[in-house]
């Protein structure tokens, strides 16, 4: 069993803190269970909305299509500029059905 550096006293060996004293004995992991920023989520909910709601679509695959140009993610920038392009061309497709 390992012993603490500040008080000397015995602590578990997969322990972080010393229960005696509060010091830190070795460092705690962090874990990184988040999705990673490169856009391919963003590209998802652009490509779900753009046939009904354009607006939804424009504001989502546009900041996706942003995160994918940081990360260098070519199939998210692939895929946000596809929703794009398609609730573009959805939103002119309501545009001329309003007139007639």
């Amino acid at each position: 069993m390992p012993f603490c550096r500040n008080c000397g006293q015995e602590v578990n060996e997969n322990a972080y803190i010393c229960i005696h004293c509060g010091v830190l004995i070795q460092n705690i992991p962090v874990k990184n269970e988040g999705q990673p920023n490169d856009g391919t989520t963003l590209g998802i909910i652009g490509l779900c909305f753009a046939l009904f709601i354009p607006l939804v679509t424009w504001i989502v695959s546009a900041i996706g299509f942003s995160q994918a140009e940081r990360s260098d993610n070519k199939s998210a920038k692939t895929m946000n500029l596809i929703a794009l392009c398609v609730t573009s061309v959805m939103a002119l497709f309501y545009a001329i059905l309003s007139i007639f």
